[in-house]
């Protein structure tokens, strides 16, 4: 079962998601299989590896409020070893929309569980 980090701060611009993309990069070309999560509505972890983020066919908005399965939003080796699962400007209002749902502090990892034993590593940019 793959190991999931987090990396979070209060604070923008310390370098979250540089690091994220970094870390997710350098252990995918060291042979870990990797899941890259961005989970900012800005979606620079997924500008970053390369995507359109207004071109994804599904994000972690879908994941989180529609309960939409991980495999069908993970877009699959956007570099060899490494899969994302993106975000865009809809995560903005999922924090209104999570609270009307019954215990959102967990959706994310229920939706990961089925997933986890794919990848080594899932790293979260928060």
């Amino acid at each position: 079962m793959g190991k999931v980090l987090a990396l979070a701060n209060q604070k923008g611009g310390v370098g979250k998601t540089t690091t994220a993309v970094n870390v997710a990069c350098n252990l995918a070309e060291r042979g870990y299989r990797v899941l890259l999560i961005d989970l900012d509505p800005q979606g620079n972890a997924t500008s970053s590896v390369g995507l359109d983020k207004r071109a994804l066919d599904g994000t972690i908005y879908d994941l989180l409020v529609d309960g939409v399965d991980a495999e069908e939003i993970v877009v699959r080796d956007v570099r060899p070893q490494l899969d994302l699962i993106g975000a865009n400007h809809l995560l903005a209002g999922a924090e209104i929309e999570l609270t009307s749902l019954t215990r959102p502090q967990m959706r994310l990892d229920a939706a990961l569980t089925p997933i986890r034993d794919l990848y080594d590593v899932i790293l979260i940019d928060c």
